[in-house]
């Protein structure tokens, strides 16, 4: 109360409650003590309950990693939030989300409040955009005294791309698409995804424009049908991108490399490159882990088929007459981290001069995160049909060790329950048959080398039981070849 003009006023801030003030009137020139012409009274001052929430603008720079950009309750240009008087805290105001943020993107992550702290935290794996979340803050004292405010993130485009190379696309919402961060900063780029044996399965312009990503599905390409799920396995993906402004920088090694240059140069540049158009090509290694028990793991390529034919095709076991034996080493994709390696050493012979011929191979074949080792046992009978050709029918029984390290993939989704625990020597046993037609310019072949579909995870590894399973298809092998004789000295 103002003495001088009898005015009552609240000041700002004052919690709410209820406020006694005693004041005494006295008629002028008379004195309080010894007592005079004056008189007493009370004042009752009810100050309601109140809180203020005030909005909030954040900016981030590291959608990819994440990061924590701040706290609701703090003063970020607009004041802090009030709780009745004191700042608002998690100890004396209750913090609800009124509206979440919106992904940019299909299984994106998007920034958070944490209610246990107020902390406003922008999730590792944020495509570049801005976000609002919209929430309320109650007294804890008086819950029915609420306020809201909204909260604003803008995630930053840095001009560079993250790229995660786990995709299991089996609708649990976690890694379900090929994911590149930072991908939407260049939209004249070009996909490319190729399966080992060079076959294009997947080309896209513009990817990650208006839902445009890879979940497992083919284009219809070659060999593979049209909108048919892709085999477990590892594939390589060629992305184009034309850059018209780039930060450089060391990009993570997640098999990435054909082009040496995308790791920077011997002295990396981290300044902005301006109004250079440049445009870079990556090759990198994906490992698709898809989920339904019709997926495939995809057999070894070879290129040297007439000199390793009995790893394909039984019944040629012994059919050469002699003791064979033959080793090869394919490096495919040289200069790739993750790159398929494939060691093969096999021998074979007829079993003295019987129709029965035995054989034995030995497969050792990398690639990406994944290492199997087989080692098969083959047994052909031959007939022969006339003076210069015979048919032989051959078994093979095959024992294969399959190993998986998922720490040397990346990502996007962290809680992915595929990919979680590594493959150490899985142990699938299999059987394989074939027939051979053949003279000594002739040769003609068919065989199939896996015929049991072994189940490479397990049912049940979580509630999405039929997503957890991948088995082996059987492939076919259709293999011929003649000799045409030109010359004494030239044949082809």
């Amino acid at each position: 109360m103002n003495p001088i003009t009898g005015i009552v006023s609240v000041a700002s801030g004052v919690p709410g409650g209820t406020y006694t003030i005693v004041y005494q009137i006295c008629e002028i020139g008379a004195t309080p003590n010894p007592p005079g012409n004056c008189d007493t009274a009370t004042i009752t001052i009810t100050v309601n309950d109140w809180i203020i929430a005030e909005d909030d603008d954040f900016e981030s720079q590291n959608g990819s990693a994440g990061e924590t950009v701040g706290n609701v309750f703090n003063d970020n240009g607009d004041g802090d939030d009030i709780a009745n008087g004191p700042q608002a805290s998690i100890s004396n105001v209750s913090i609800t989300i009124i509206t979440p943020a919106v992904p940019v993107s299909p299984s994106g992550s998007v920034p958070f409040i944490d209610l246990a702290t107020g902390n406003v935290v922008v999730a590792p794996g944020t495509p570049a955009g801005t976000y609002t979340i919209v929430y309320q803050i109650c007294l804890q004292s008086n819950p029915s005294v609420c306020d809201t405010a909204t909260v604003t993130v803008v995630v930053n485009s840095i001009q560079e791309i993250d790229i995660y190379n786990l995709v299991t696309p089996n609708g649990d919402g976690d890694n379900d698409y090929f994911f590149i961060d930072g991908i939407l900063n260049f939209p004249n780029n070009t996909v490319e995804i190729y399966n080992r044996w060079g076959v294009l399965v997947y080309e896209t312009k513009g990817y990650g424009q208006t839902d445009n990503y890879f979940r497992g599905i083919s284009e219809g390409r070659v060999t593979i049908s049209q909108s048919s799920e892709l085999p477990v396995g590892t594939y390589s993906i060629l992305l184009d991108i034309l850059i018209i402004i780039m930060k450089e920088k060391n990009i993570q090694d997640i098999y990435i490399l054909i082009d040496k240059k995308l790791k920077g140069d011997e002295n990396p540049r981290l300044e902005i490159i301006k109004s250079e158009k440049m445009k870079k090509r990556i090759l990198l290694i994906a490992f698709i882990l898809l989920g339904l028990s019709t997926y495939s793991q995809q057999d070894s390529q070879f290129t040297q088929y007439m000199y390793n034919t009995v790893n394909i095709n039984p019944a040629y076991a012994g059919s050469r007459g002699v003791l064979s034996i033959f080793g090869l080493h394919r490096n495919q994709w040289v200069g790739l981290d993750g790159a398929p390696v494939t060691n093969t050493f096999s021998l074979n012979s007829p079993i003295n001069n019987s129709k029965i011929g035995l054989g034995l191979s030995v497969v050792n074949d990398k690639i990406g995160p994944s290492v199997e080792n087989s080692i098969s046992a083959d047994i052909s009978y031959t007939i022969p049909t006339s003076e210069t050709f015979k048919l032989s029918f051959g078994l093979k029984a095959t024992a294969n060790l399959l190993n998986i390290d998922f720490t040397k993939l990346s990502k996007f989704d962290q809680n992915d329950f595929l990919g979680q625990n590594n493959i150490d020597n899985r142990f699938s046993p299999n059987i394989g048959a074939g027939v051979y037609y053949h003279s000594d310019r002739t040769y003609l072949g068919l065989s199939v080398p896996n015929f049991l579909e072994t189940e490479h995870f397990d049912k049940g590894a979580s509630s999405l039981a039929t997503a957890s399973v991948a088995s082996e298809r059987m492939h076919y092998y259709l293999i011929g070849g003649h000799v045409f004789e030109f010359s004494e000295n030239i044949k082809i």
